[in-house]
């Protein structure tokens, strides 16, 4: 399975966008579980890398304890690139 480029511009250097697929987002108590389930979405949108990543982290307290917990949010677009012939 290929790797799917992730960047926070809107373009990749060599590279130009052919098809744009649309938003893609995943949630997660870890970033890393967020960017899982971005990735999985953009596969399953058939993209190839992902443009205008953000990342956002929310907090909030629950009943239990009243602990301190975080949820991470990444978010982008999924497209289809090929490499620019010179």
């Amino acid at each position: 399975m290929a790797d799917i480029i992730l960047v926070t511009t809107e373009n990749i250097a060599g590279h130009r966008v052919v098809r744009t697929l649309g938003y893609v987002e995943g949630y997660g108590r870890k970033p890393k579980d967020a960017s899982r389930q971005l990735l999985e979405e953009a596969r399953t949108a058939g993209a190839n890398a992902v443009v205008a990543v953000r990342w956002s982290e929310m907090s909030y307290l629950t009943s239990w304890l009243w602990a301190r917990r975080f949820s991470y949010r990444i978010y982008g677009t999924a497209v289809a690139v090929e490499p620019e012939v010179a």
